[in-house]
């Protein structure tokens, strides 16, 4: 593992520099921490059961004060005792059955409550999940593998959990135990320390002989991570950069244009994604700030949120807030060779383009183009969403630049007219026995909007900052529309960074992908079904891979899928929890013939 450990008794007025020798023979000096004339130390050993504590201090320090330790794990205090410094060594245990598996943290504070020193141990009790699986089929290739999954705890107990199930082709994936990032490393090591752990997984494996007294290595090298003791004390909490995430939610703040923030502004969200209804609204609280919270909507959904003051005032700011981003981390590491992954990925990816399975498309055969006639597309305002430019009536930018309002422009036009601040269609051709005249389609620059669930769209655009309008009434016009351009359609363009005259609206804010991702299930072929391609070549490396297995009352869970073209040994990797937070691993292997 590259590490050890070595005994130091400093001596005063010295400096002390470590000099570490690397596999190429390179050197690196390491200036160790000045030393103290007075202080403390603080040991722990794990001596069979318990952990012996072990508290030393200078001279000058033993005045019979107490000094106090508190032992704690994921956040809880499971144990604490003060003693008196009436010499220099003292020693105390703490039964290790007092604390659950994992990382414990142990502090020591001077008789004003200041933190002084700390030590971290790992204490494993070893009473993870048993977990075992058998294949009790026989493994052929493009045969059905059935696996029989059993969960018991150290005792023997059927447990029922849930747990996760992934097969690999050894061959095609190349890994490594040590380097894997597991359940066990994650939850009970790396979660809990700051900073990058190398091969996580080594001091989880059991074929590693020497992992808990490594592990113990690793605990000496860190300290004071989840907190510092003297913000605790002091009853200081860290800031808050984002709310705590209870749900799905769009946030951001009202300020006017010189950046104060608004209160009770009304702040209106709507969906722009045809097909999708959706409409919002709230206002702001006393420092501008709002929120549509609870949110159950698909990422694939956009929405246009719009503002402004009590006194219908719109010359004011909508600001969304960001979302959170996980920060990246270049960590080292050892390097894998994956030649052979790449290789058989690139055959598989060849055996699909084959079978023309890439996509949903038609491979069509090769057509060679030796003319080419240049068309001129109808373009009756510059980049307009309207692609067939078929219009009844245009309105550019010259004619809206004398306009109050875009509802003074409608009612100027010929074949519209407006009613309760939106746009209708006035012929009367369109005529339906289900419903009464509805509000004609507004697309403005490519995003539809129903002006039925938010009457004042038209009335918050300026009509300086459009490019043109065109309107379709005609229903040779709006038939390719279909129920969406059945009253009318309406194309609205605004004008684009290099043809503005003046500063857009700033009470209009746009987002999109801020929703749940649809459901994906993971393909597994299935060779018993006729329509399958039996000549297909199957070069998978994942064969598997279901993250959501429970085993029921007898700790028992049944899986079946078929195996790859590929001879040889295949990874069946099985982890998870039960509904008491015990969690478990385990890794074992089959041979397909």
């Amino acid at each position: 593992a590259g590490m050890g450990i070595f005994a130091l008794t400093p001596q005063a007025a010295e400096e002390y520099t470590a000099i570490v020798t690397l596999d190429d023979n390179s050197t690196k000096s390491f200036k160790l921490p000045q030393v103290l004339e007075s202080g403390y130390t603080l040991a722990v050993n794990q001596i069979e059961e318990n952990l012996s504590v072990k508290i030393s201090s200078t001279t000058d320090l033993v005045n019979g004060k107490e000094v106090y330790v508190i032992a704690q794990a994921n956040g809880v205090v499971y144990a604490s005792f003060s003693t008196k410094l009436d010499k220099a060594i003292l020693t105390a245990n703490i039964a290790k059955k007092n604390f659950p598996t994992g990382i414990v943290q142990i502090s020591l504070f001077s008789a004003d409550g200041k933190p002084i020193a700390e030590r971290l141990v790992f204490v494993n009790h070893k009473d993870f999940l048993k977990i075992s699986g058998t294949n009790t089929f026989e493994p052929i290739v493009r045969k059905k593998a059935n696996l029989d999954i059993k969960v018991t705890d150290i005792n023997g107990n059927p447990i029922d959990g849930n747990f996760s199930v992934s097969v690999t082709d050894a061959g095609k994936t190349p890994f490594d135990e040590d380097e894997e990032k597991t359940i066990l490393s994650n939850l009970l090591l790396t979660s809990d320390l700051k900073g990058y752990i190398e091969k996580p997984n080594y001091y989880f494996n059991e074929a590693n002989p020497d992992k808990e007294k490594h592990l113990d290595y690793l605990s000496l090298t860190q300290g004071w991570t989840r907190f510092v003791w003297a913000d605790i004390l002091a009853d200081k909490e860290p800031d808050i950069t984002f709310r705590p995430e209870q749900s799905l939610e769009i946030a951001g703040k009202i300020t006017t244009l010189g950046d104060k923030p608004l209160p009770n502004a009304k702040v209106l969200m709507f969906s722009s994604t045809p097909g999708y209804t959706f409409m919002l609204d709230t206002i702001s609280d006393a420092k501008g700030n709002f929120v549509f919270d609870r949110l159950e909507i698909p990422d694939t959904v956009s929405f246009i949120i719009q503002s402004k003051s009590n006194k219908d005032n719109r010359n004011i700011n909508l600001v969304l807030n960001k979302a959170p981003k996980v920060p990246e981390h270049k960590y080292l590491g050892n390097d894998l060779d994956i030649v052979n992954y790449l290789s058989d990925t690139k055959l598989m990816y060849n055996e699909l383009d084959k079978f023309n399975m890439l996509d949903k498309g038609i491979k069509l055969n090769t057509v060679n183009i030796t003319g080419q006639r240049r068309l001129k597309a109808l373009v009756n305002v510059p980049n307009s969403a309207n692609g067939s430019g078929a219009a009844d009536q245009v309105v550019n930018s010259e004619k809206l630049e004398y306009e109050t309002s875009m509802l003074t422009a409608f009612s100027k036009i010929p074949g519209v007219y407006v009613k309760n601040d939106m746009v209708m269609r006035a012929s009367s051709r369109t005529v339906s026995l289900t419903q009464a005249p509805q509000p004609m389609l507004v697309i403005l620059d490519g995003v539809y909007v129903k002006q039925a669930q938010n009457p004042t769209f038209i009335t918050s655009i300026n009509p300086r900052d459009v490019e043109g309008i065109e309107v379709l009434t005609s229903n040779y016009n709006t038939s390719i529309f279909g129920d969406d351009g059945f009253w009318g359609v309406i194309f609205i363009t605004t004008k684009n960074g290099s043809t503005l005259k003046n500063t857009p609206s700033t009470n209009t804010n746009s987002t999109k992908n801020r929703g749940f991702t649809a459901v994906k299930q993971f393909y597994s072929p299935n060779y018993d079904d006729p329509k399958t391609n039996q000549k297909l070549q199957d070069l998978r490396s994942t064969i598997y891979w279901n993250p959501n297995v429970a085993t029921n009352e007898k700790g028992q869970a049944n899986l079946n899928f078929f195996n790859a073209n590929t001879r040889g040994i295949y990874k069946v990797t099985v982890e998870g929890m039960d509904s008491f937070g015990t969690i478990g691993r385990n890794v074992y292997t089959y041979e397909v013939k």
